[in-house]
């Protein structure tokens, strides 16, 4: 009798650290635009999975083995808002490729102070910055920068926030002004079914075809005038009557 009810018990108990384990919350729960995709860290996963050449993770540091990451669509402008529900250690990578990467101010904005540079943890193409930080739980932390993305040793989303931003964008919490991070100037972009020219290129193509109209107007005004010099006189009737006449 005291055995069977000890077994009981002890069934009890695993039953519930499982529901416990099952029910515990992830390391950090964020609200993000709608797109991301929550993937284990690790080498050949997609960071920027709408990118080509596919841009993917090259090296992860073995104490991250097993962690989570936001995988995004590439060049767009991405906010943020963490809740940190376990004590632990966060890191924000990516912003794209750049000569001179990025400075912490610039892409963490006001909390950059607490974030200390770990290049080695996160690995990969355009891969600029990496950067970590210790958090506690009940922090709420608010990031927007390009390209930015983000790893815990597991994350929740909770919601979405408005669409991200273009790639004309500026984050506000990663410095107002233009950065070396930011990316080129692209010639095509896509909408409504259609391909477009942006800015300059439409103007240049808009200048070549007003050039190109305008020379062969004075093209054809030439070869018009040639033809009318080179034009022979017809001959008089009088002559075509007399000749008929004759015969």
């Amino acid at each position: 009798m005291k055995t069977s009810v000890l077994s009981i018990a002890i069934g009890c108990l695993f039953r519930f650290t499982l529901s416990a384990a099952e029910t515990a919350p992830e390391a950090i729960t964020i609200t993000a635009p709608d797109g991301i995709k929550i993937l284990k860290l690790e080498s050949g996963q997609p960071r920027l999975y709408d990118s080509k050449p596919l841009r993917v993770i090259e090296k992860v540091a073995e104490n991250l083995a097993g962690w989570q990451f936001t995988s995004i669509p590439q060049r767009i402008v991405i906010s943020y808002q963490i809740r940190v529900n376990k004590t632990g250690v966060i890191y924000a990578f990516g912003c794209g490729s750049s000569r001179k990467p990025p400075t912490r101010e610039q892409v963490l904005g006001d909390d950059a102070s607490r974030w200390v540079p770990d290049a080695d943890a996160i690995e990969g193409k355009n891969v600029a910055v990496c950067f970590r930080r210790n958090v506690t739980a009940g922090e709420t932390i608010a990031l927007q920068s390009f390209e930015l993305q983000l790893a815990a040793e597991s994350i929740a989303v909770a919601g979405t926030l408005a669409d991200a931003s273009p790639v004309a964008a500026t984050a506000s919490g990663s410095g107002a002004e233009k950065t070396d991070a930011d990316p080129p100037h692209r010639k095509f972009s896509r909408g409504r079914g259609r391909t477009r020219l942006n800015g300059r290129w439409r103007r240049w193509i808009e200048r070549f075809q007003a050039t190109s109209i305008k020379t062969l107007h004075c093209c054809a005004r030439i070869c018009w005038t040639k033809r009318r010099k080179n034009r022979q006189p017809a001959r008089p009737l009088t002559n075509w009557a007399s000749n008929f006449a004759m015969t």
